[in-house]
């Protein structure tokens, strides 16, 4: 009775983490006991899906618990959790928050070591390659977070084999591949010279009768290469098999990376020379190339096998950026030929590939110390469209680092491997590569992010590249008919582009450098300046003159950052006057109609530098940044575009197009705000008031329920003791309510949200955001909290009169219709914040009933209506859900 007790109550308590955590944790203690093994065996898999708790905690003591009954004998752990259900749990620990190298995985890694990476006098080598190349066919996800948390558990000796023996079957793959190629083009031309000799014969048949065939012989030969090839294909490891290629090689590199810190130290010193060994010479270079030429020749195969190349382009690119990720962890001169072949790639990169990722190229050459050249490199190609003989500027000039030719000199004086000097990207791609090393969150973009900001020629020369974007910004966001000829839309990609990659590295090198603090710099307070002052004017000076036709243009990919609500396309297709030395430009829409006025790209320009800066001061705060209090001022300025959008509503259909790019920066901003602290009444204010016209049930509600939520759970893990008396996400939703709700006039009371609201002119995001509080625990606390203290002012102030003003009457019928509502929550019933709602509204559901009784005692000899609108409903709705 005791054991089922703790398993079947205590274990399974859903109202406190840590009561599941201490009765599994007197389970694991019971198991000391062979006496209770009996009786657990039969009780244990009725807590099997603890593994999958909320709580952390829980987790990690269910896994101890495991680990514990693994030596335990009659018992299996894998009849508790079954195995399936643990390799779901090891894939989930590496995905979304949780830490993929945290206490839960490492743990579930040791509890499952035996099975996939077996060891002891009687495991061979093959044997352990068999167990991981299974593991990464069955479980990728999973086998990835295992052999990341591997090195926790076993010896740096036994991970520097497993990673070189795993190399040694990509490269074998690769060899494996070749020899099938081979073997299919020797078929082919021999089927070939059968076919001509058919055609002979059957000419001859045709003359003096039937002859016999000659190419039996050879067909039997082509059956005999294809069945060979299928039975290699389940049997063999190859190099087509792209997906487990790609699984093999960032095995190799998380095993490497694991060890990283550990091997250098002298008494690895054996293990170090070991693996240089194995990954020195040609190796990596034979496997990067292979697979390199296998992801080109997937950009040309026909369109009705476009999901699957792109499956396998992607697949080669991982096996690419893997083995770049370990070269790296070399000496240039170790890796035999891969530095010619990068440059030689860099060479030949076209301006119309979109698929393009050379952030593990920049990575590496950035890792063997080459990140001046690079930076210098990218600067040169991006000042190429913000330079002295571009069109956007006429002074502006990048003045090449003297320092960065030094240095290149120095180390080929002191003997080191000479690398091709870095050619110069096109502009486009020179601006998505610094995007993306300045925003990747892949570890070749954080290494090459690293680098570029620990050198100050690097982030000097960019710097300097991309201060032109601002004036070729300035002008554009001043753009006329005289001079709209001079921009197209593909230029206008890059300006803005410029611009979020030149706030993004003002933010980093902040971070970068800062000693105590993470205090905005110079440069982010100028460019918030820069947007409240220039920007957000130029807007609203575009939305004056601007009659419909924003809405031909399509503002989400012109801005540089995605939403989650814009579709992915190219609509950017410069063009060059015939006959011209000059270059000139032509605007090109995605439905090929030319916009009359040219105030449009001002505006949508606009739109896109504002939601580029609330998405980098978004990411700012939540790495840690301050300024809270500026940014918050600042984007409360800014969110003024989304109510300038709101009023061309009825004149222009281009307020979806704007509100989709600016209404989740603005409330990603909003929430991380939330998290540091900082008061977003005003700016959450403003975001909700330009909501007026979203579709009910689409993506812009999600978003807004989402972002209202989000806060409100983040300032209950905030609040000390669950203390509302600082919220500041309630009071702004239930003052915009009173606008929108029904009048207190209106005689039916109302049951839910949805009726407490008039259906006509209701602005959609403000009853959302009011159901969204209504339907939280904390928001319903907060919410009880704010109209127990109107409520209670209101008492105050009037006493026992009977007669109120017009405006005060108003305000308590409003006040108390929400205590109606807040009184059919579900969230009454949840934990401790329901109770101490409960215990809330009970003491002011007293309050109400003593006023009442005070004013009709008072005046009981004169004719008076109710002391309270709405009162027998509200005391009778409050009884009723205190009693729940």
């Amino acid at each position: 009775m005791f054991h089922s007790g703790i398993i079947t109550k205590l274990a399974s308590d859903k109202s406190s983490a840590p009561v599941r955590a201490a009765a599994i944790s007197a389970v694991t203690l019971m198991l000391e006991a062979p006496q209770t093994h009996a009786v657990l065996r039969a009780l244990l898999p009725s807590i099997g899906n603890l593994i999958h708790d909320t709580s952390e905690k829980v987790r990690l003591t269910m896994v101890k618990m495991l680990l514990r009954i693994k030596k335990v004998k009659g018992i299996k752990f894998y009849h508790v959790v079954p195995v399936e259900h643990l390799l779901v749990r090891l894939a989930a620990e590496g995905q979304g928050s949780s830490n993929p190298t945290g206490g839960v995985a490492s743990a579930l890694t040791n509890l499952m070591q035996n099975s996939y990476f077996p060891q002891g006098d009687g495991v061979t080598g093959s044997e352990q390659v068999r167990r991981t190349l299974g593991f990464l066919v069955s479980h990728p996800l999973a086998a990835e977070v295992f052999y990341t948390n591997l090195s926790s558990h076993m010896s740096i000796n036994s991970i520097s084999k497993l990673a070189a023996m795993l190399l040694k079957c990509l490269s074998a793959s690769v060899e494996t591949e070749k020899k099938h190629v081979d073997m299919e083009q020797r078929a082919k031309k021999k089927t070939h010279r059968s076919s001509k000799k058919r055609k002979s014969s059957t000419k001859k048949q045709s003359k003096n009768g039937s002859v016999e065939s000659d190419n039996d012989d050879d067909q039997s030969l082509s059956r005999g290469v294809e069945d060979e090839e299928e039975s290699s294909a389940s049997t063999t490891l190859i190099a087509s098999n792209t997906a487990l290629m790609a699984s093999i090689a960032e095995t190799i590199c998380c095993l490497w990376e694991s060890i990283g810190d550990s091997i250098s130290e002298r008494q690895n010193k054996a293990c170090y020379e070991f693996l240089m060994d194995a990954f020195s010479g040609a190796v990596l270079t034979d496997v990067h190339t292979h697979f390199d030429e296998k992801a080109n020749e997937c950009v040309n195969d026909d369109e009705s096998e476009e999901s699957s190349s792109l499956k396998i382009q992607a697949d080669c690119h991982r096996v690419c950026a893997s083995l770049l990720r370990c070269a790296g962890r070399m000496p240039i001169n170790a890796v035999v030929g891969l530095s010619n072949h990068l440059t030689t790639k860099l060479k030949h990169v076209k301006d119309d590939r979109e698929d393009t990722n050379l952030a593990p190229h920049i990575a590496l050459l950035c890792l063997w110390g080459k990140t001046d050249e690079v930076a210098v490199s990218l600067a040169k190609s991006i000042s190429k469209v913000f330079g002295k003989s571009d069109i956007f500027s006429d002074e502006n000039e990048l003045a090449i680092m003297d320092e960065s030719e030094r240095h290149t000199r120095k180390r080929r004086q002191g003997g080191e491997a000479a690398v091709p000097s870095i050619p110069c990207l096109p502009a486009s791609i020179a601006l998505r590569v610094i995007g993306n090393i300045l925003s990747g969150p892949d570890p070749s973009c954080i290494a090459a992010r690293e680098s570029i900001l620990h050198s100050g020629v690097a982030c000097n020369a960019l710097f300097k590249s991309l201060e032109g974007a601002h004036r070729a910004a300035e002008k554009l966001l001043g753009i006329n008919e005289i001079n709209a000829h001079l921009f197209a839309t593909a230029d206008i990609e890059l300006i803005l582009t410029a611009c979020e990659s030149y706030g993004r590295l003002a933010l980093h090198k902040q971070a970068a450098t800062a000693d105590e603090g993470m205090k905005l710099n110079d440069q982010a307070q100028t460019m918030m300046m820069w947007i409240t002052n220039r920007v957000i004017p130029a807007f609203e000076h575009g939305r004056q003159e601007l009659t419909p036709g924003i809405a031909e243009l399509d503002i989400s990919r012109i801005s540089s950052v995605r939403s989650s609500m814009a579709p992915p396309g190219t609509i950017f297709t410069p063009q060059e006057l015939d006959g011209s030395n000059e270059k000139r430009h032509s605007i090109t829409f995605l439905n090929d109609g030319d916009v009359e006025e040219a105030s449009v790209y001002a505006k949508a320009s606009a739109i896109s530098l504002v939601s580029s800066a609330t998405i980098i001061f978004s990411e700012w705060l939540a790495v840690g940044g301050q300024g809270g209090n500026d940014i918050a001022f600042h984007a409360t300025k800014w969110s003024d575009m989304l109510c300038l959008s709101s009023r061309d509503v009825q004149k222009d259909n281009s307020l979806p197009l704007a509100r989709d790019e600016l209404l989740p920066a603005f409330c990603r901003l909003a929430v991380q705000l939330v998290k540091c602290g900082i008061n977003v009444d005003k700016l959450l204010q403003s975001i909700l008031k330009s909501c007026d016209g979203i579709e009910e049930g689409g993506a812009e509600q999600c978003v807004v329920k989402k972002s209202v939520v989000a806060m409100l759970n983040i300032q209950a893990q905030k609040s000390c003791d669950n203390d509302v008396e600082s919220n500041d996400i309630v009071p702004p939703i239930v003052e915009l309510s009173k606008s929108y709700a029904t009048s207190c006039d209106h005689e039916d009371v109302p049951d839910s949200a949805d009726e407490f609201f008039d259906d006509e002119g209701c602005n959609p995001a403000v009853k959302t955001a009011f159901a969204a509080v209504c339907t939280n625990s904390f928001g319903c606390l907060a919410l009880m909290n704010h109209l127990s203290r109107n409520v209670s002012k209101f008492i105050g102030d009037h006493g026992a009169s009977a007669d109120m003003p017009v405006g005060a009457a108003e305000t308590i019928a409003f006040d108390l219709k929400c205590l109606i509502v807040l009184s059919s929550s579900t969230a009454l019933s949840k934990g401790a914040n329901g109770r101490k709602l409960k215990a809330e509204m009970q003491e002011l559901r007293k309050k109400i009933k003593d006023y009442a009784r005070s004013v009709v005692n008072k005046n009981k000899n004169e004719e008076m209506e109710a002391p309270l609108p709405f009162l027998t409903d509200v005391l009778s709705n409050m009884k009723s859900a205190i009693s729940t």
